[in-house]
């Protein structure tokens, strides 16, 4: 949990819990490609395979991030801006579903683009309280 007295920790275990939640789904998304393309009704594995492999790479980028000394905001908002698109097409598919789309599917996209949410909202927090604290 982060430290109230570091006002980095709340940004960096932000990235750090959103890091390992993309590690988790990208290794899901890889290795059962063929089984979540049938959970969620989708006739093949390619787009969650490729989906699997740049959440690999988002994770990657936010481990590092994470690390870093000093954390760049200009990285931080763009991480903010890609969860943020994630929320929106995931809004998007459980407003136009395509066809096949199954119930449980809907429900895997809702829960995910809640978690998604909670880490941009977080992340969002994290950062304005680390520049208030680098600028003061």
């Amino acid at each position: 949990m982060p430290s109230q007295s570091n006002p980095s920790s709340l940004l960096r275990w932000t990235l750090r819990a959103n890091g390992g939640f993309s590690s988790l789904s990208a290794a899901v998304f890889i290795l059962a490609a063929k089984p979540v393309a049938a959970f969620y009704g989708f006739p093949g594995p390619d787009q969650f395979f490729a989906t699997g492999v740049f959440l690999a790479f988002f994770a990657a980028v936010l481990f590092h991030t994470a690390s870093r000394k000093e954390i760049a905001a200009w990285k931080v908002w763009t991480i903010i801006a890609l969860d943020v698109l994630w929320v929106i097409q995931s809004s998007v598919l459980l407003i136009a579903p395509p066809a096949g789309l199954t119930a449980g599917g809907k429900w895997a996209v809702l829960l995910i683009a809640l978690a998604v949410a909670d880490f941009a909202a977080f992340q969002t927090w994290g950062l304005l309280r680390y520049r208030r604290s680098v600028s003061a």
